[in-house]
């Protein structure tokens, strides 16, 4: 393993119970300290926000990031069924202080399977956020990819058809939220939708925002609308639709609205205006096709 590296191993081991299935896993990671995380977008997700703080970057050459987490699923009470994930990750930790990255992730969901015309789910989640100092290092759990969101939810890079700019990008980790959908609905024979509706709030500390503000100007690290802090919230309804044309093919289109409401003392007043002021839309249309 070299600098420009970063290396990863994953083991996993399911277990099937009549009524429950449970997936304990874990990762590793050896991460190099010039393997371009600026430039390839993985420093917001991977590393902490006192990296940006000179000295840059880390002292070690190479430092290790590791996950272990269990995916769960409870099917006993057929027709309702409950599913969960509890994940911690940390990595950088025998590195100066202000480097180390570390945190935890947990989510719920329950769903009832037994209509034909819809399936209802609830779901919620909360995960650690960066508390008031970038000296410290990060509370936030590291990631190699963002990608999470149940109900196909508009705010979070998720399993959208559509992909290509097709949700707003707020963060998983360093929030708490709360959301519903109804899934699978079908009256008429090869076409469904989906109906969700997501609230987020963040658990980060404006303070940890603010200081990176400060000390480095405009970073990508913090975003606005990404990374929430305690005292800011966004919501979102997407309304999802496909219809099978052929066994391959089909035709989709995805709608969304989200609104946000972001601390002034944290993105300044102008940003934070315009937020409070209007909405964010999404229209999407295409074909799909999958073989």
């Amino acid at each position: 393993q070299v600098a420009d590296e970063l290396d990863m191993y994953f083991l996993a081991l399911p277990i099937t119970l009549d009524g429950f299935k449970a997936t304990p896993w874990g990762a590793i990671a050896v991460a190099g300290d010039a393997a371009n995380y600026w430039t390839t977008g993985f420093a917001q997700n991977l590393v902490s926000g006192g990296t940006f703080v000179s000295p840059a970057l880390w002292k070690n050459d190479q430092n290790a990031f590791w996950w272990a987490g269990g995916a769960f699923e409870v099917t006993a009470l057929d027709p309702v069924k409950f599913y969960a994930d509890v994940i911690y990750g940390a990595g950088a930790m025998t590195d100066r202080k202000k480097s180390k990255r570390q945190g935890w992730f947990i989510d719920l969901g329950v769903e009832y399977t037994g209509w034909d015309i819809l399936t209802p789910q609830v779901f919620g989640w909360w995960s650690t956020g960066e508390d008031g100092s970038t000296r410290n290092g990060s509370e936030r759990m590291p990631m190699v990819r963002p990608n999470w969101g149940p109900g196909n939810s508009f705010l979070f890079d998720d399993s959208q058809d559509l992909a290509k700019e097709g949700n707003m990008g707020v963060s998983p980790v360093g929030n708490w939220g709360l959301g519903a959908s109804l899934n699978n609905i079908t009256f008429i024979e090869k076409l469904t939708h989906r109906l969700t509706f997501t609230y987020v709030r963040g658990n980060n500390d404006a303070a940890a925002i603010r200081n990176l503000n400060t000390l480095v100007g405009s970073n990508p690290y913090f975003t606005m609308g990404r990374d929430l802090t305690k005292d800011e919230q966004v919501m979102a309804i997407n309304f999802d639709n496909k219809y099978m044309i052929y066994e391959n093919l089909a035709a989709v289109m995805e709608t969304g609205w989200a609104h946000g409401d972001f601390q002034e003392s944290v993105w300044g007043r102008r940003l934070a205006e315009k937020s409070r002021s209007g909405d964010a839309w999404k229209v999407a249309f295409g074909l799909t096709y999958k073989f």
